[in-house]
């Protein structure tokens, strides 16, 4: 599959697809900025997720630049087995489309919600507030920020996938905004005694502390539970 990212050899560019080189099946997902759907290249019939951006949603929302900044991250991953793999890019007067690695056993969130003791809600696409969910403080408030707010996504990664929403969420994009800023969330009862002391010692709880330090040195200076 690699093959289908590029016509030509080398990096990812815009310059090479049309949506008229695919043929579009079916959906395979939804969100706040556009919608995921199942595509198939007629060249060389390589099966690939194409996610299709409203260009005037970005705009409303001011996503702008954080699209930009998916778009150079996943082309520095590069090929690993635990992300899916970003093919290509390309747009036209409305809309961005991103080439993507098609998942045959489905997004991660359906899975748990199909799990033994699945606590997804049905309506999570109805009620989430989208991107803004896993957006760090600084983003949220149009301020400089690093590398160091990757600590902070995979906090709220870590939050979900056990309590079934995020930490922030609610229906209000001013709310959700408040709560990122204020550091305001609360473990539910989701979290049993083994999962509490897993998330104080190494992964939620200290991973949004962690956010909070310039640098590892720093964080294990303070917490002995990772010297």
């Amino acid at each position: 599959m690699a093959s289908a990212g590029s016509k030509k050899r080398g990096k990812a560019s815009e310059d090479h697809w049309k949506l008229s080189d695919f043929e579009i099946g079916r959906p395979l997902g939804s969100g706040k900025f556009g919608r995921v759907y199942l595509a198939r290249t007629r060249e060389r019939e390589y099966l690939v997720a194409l996610k299709v951006l409203f260009k005037q949603q970005l705009i409303k929302y001011k996503m702008e630049h954080q699209l930009v900044r998916e778009i150079e991250i996943s082309i520095n991953v590069g090929r690993h087995p635990h992300i899916v793999e970003f093919y290509n890019y390309f747009h036209d007067n409305d809309k961005i489309y991103l080439m993507l690695e098609y998942c045959f056993y489905g997004e991660l969130y359906r899975v748990l919600q199909e799990s033994p003791g699945g606590r997804f809600p049905e309506n999570r696409r109805e009620t989430m507030c989208g991107t803004l969910d896993y957006l760090a403080p600084e983003i949220v408030a149009n301020e400089r920020y690093g590398y160091d707010v990757d600590n902070w996504c995979v906090g709220v990664l870590c939050y979900e996938m056990i309590n079934g929403s995020p930490p922030f969420e609610h229906d209000s994009q001013k709310e959700t905004k408040r709560r990122i800023t204020a550091l305001s969330y609360v473990f539910s009862h989701r979290f049993s005694d083994g999962a509490r002391e897993l998330i104080s010692k190494v992964k939620i709880y200290l991973l949004f502390e962690l956010y909070q330090y310039k640098n590892l040195a720093d964080y294990t200076n303070s917490h002995s539970v990772l010297e």
